[in-house]
């Protein structure tokens, strides 16, 4: 299924990475969210980019769950940036929302 997801969405994967990529160049910073699995999906993401778990030499990177505290999901998708990125995740495989600063 996984495979089969980015066979058929390569240009949009490629084209997040590389929006997300920049925006850590810029200093901007990845925001997630979800509701549910996705909540979950959203803080193994974070934590991906935030530890070094295979590339030890690389820095940390700016990303952030929001679903881990609830009291702070509206103010930073606010007052977003210019160079910052959210991404809203469905687990179900609908539609991905974006929003850029």
């Amino acid at each position: 299924m996984k495979r089969l997801y980015f066979a058929e969405h390569t240009e949009q994967v490629e084209r997040a990475a590389r929006m997300i990529a920049d925006s850590f160049s810029a200093g901007g910073k990845l925001l997630l969210c979800g509701n549910g699995g996705s909540s979950t999906d959203a803080q193994h993401i974070a934590g991906e980019f935030v530890n070094r778990f295979l590339d030890t030499k690389r820095r940390a990177l700016p990303a952030l769950a929001l679903s881990t505290d609830g009291g702070v999901v509206q103010h930073p998708l606010r007052h977003l940036k210019v160079g910052d990125h959210s991404i809203l995740h469905r687990a179900d495989g609908d539609d991905v929302a974006r929003r850029s600063a």
